[in-house]
């Protein structure tokens, strides 16, 4: 039982050896990682699916493994991709990494190349409200319904009285946990780059040229439910969203 212990020990510190030497060893025009901070209903997840077909391996299936290995990382062809795992993508462990986790928690090093997606403020609510309705019609046990599906609600502008802040003003809350919104810019101002979905075509331009890869458009998981907003509820919507807004406008993205 010690000996099987200590080889297991041993093993696991092999692997993360070679996890970290591997991290280390590559260049992607003169950048060692990418990283993606993965803002909810902003296309990211098609970003994400880009990425990891470089592995070689169909998207749907690496991403599918990589939610279900324990640590979130996975090695495909010498490129370590990891999803989630919030201590792996402190300590630089991946050839690809992205998760939720805000900008405050994430410590990335210099020689990685940072990156993010905005949308229009009230379509990513929108969204975010379609795929809750989807999930809740369909009956799908998707892991967020464990905590989201009581925002629901009745209708809309109950799930806007019900949706907690940091999910409501969710592209703020990324870049600034007290939703500071001079802070919030300092903090994009230090990614290498970041875009918006209304634009997605240079944005997937952008990255080949930025990281000289060969990154091939897709387009995934939209959801077949599109609810009809109504006027007095968008003014309500965008009143609510009013410093996201104003937020996205100082880094040069109006809407109208």
């Amino acid at each position: 039982m010690i000996f099987k212990s200590f080889y297991n020990l041993t093993k696991s510190l092999s692997y993360n050896m070679y996890c970290k030497c591997l991290s280390y060893s590559y260049n992607i025009n003169n950048f060692k990682n990418i990283y993606h901070f993965h803002i909810r209903k902003t296309g990211g997840s098609s970003i994400n699916y880009m990425f990891l077909s470089l592995s070689g391996i169909k998207s749907d299936v690496l991403i599918e493994k990589l939610s279900k290995k324990y640590n979130h990382s996975l090695i495909i062809n010498n490129q370590l991709y990891t999803g989630w795992n919030l201590d792996l993508l402190n300590k630089g462990n991946f050839y690809y990494g992205f998760s939720h986790y805000p900008f405050s928690l994430v410590k990335l090093k210099d020689s990685t190349y940072s990156f993010t997606i905005f949308r229009d403020p009230a379509k990513r609510v929108l969204s975010h409200y379609n795929m809750l309705l989807g999930f809740t019609k369909n009956g799908i046990n998707h892991p967020c319904m464990t905590s989201e599906k009581n925002w629901v609600g009745k209708n809309f502008l109950e799930f806007l009285d019900r949706i907690p802040k940091n999910h409501l003003l969710n592209q703020l809350n990324m870049f600034s946990s007290t939703f500071d919104i001079n802070e919030a810019v300092d903090n994009v101002n230090k990614l290498n780059n970041y875009f918006q979905l209304e634009d997605f075509d240079n944005c997937i331009k952008s990255l080949n040229k930025d990281l000289n890869l060969n990154l091939k458009k897709m387009h995934i998981k939209k959801s077949k439910f599109e609810y009809r907003i109504k006027d007095h509820e968008m003014n309500y919507l965008k009143d609510l969203l009013k410093e996201e807004y104003k937020f996205l406008s100082l880094i040069g993205f109006n809407y109208n």
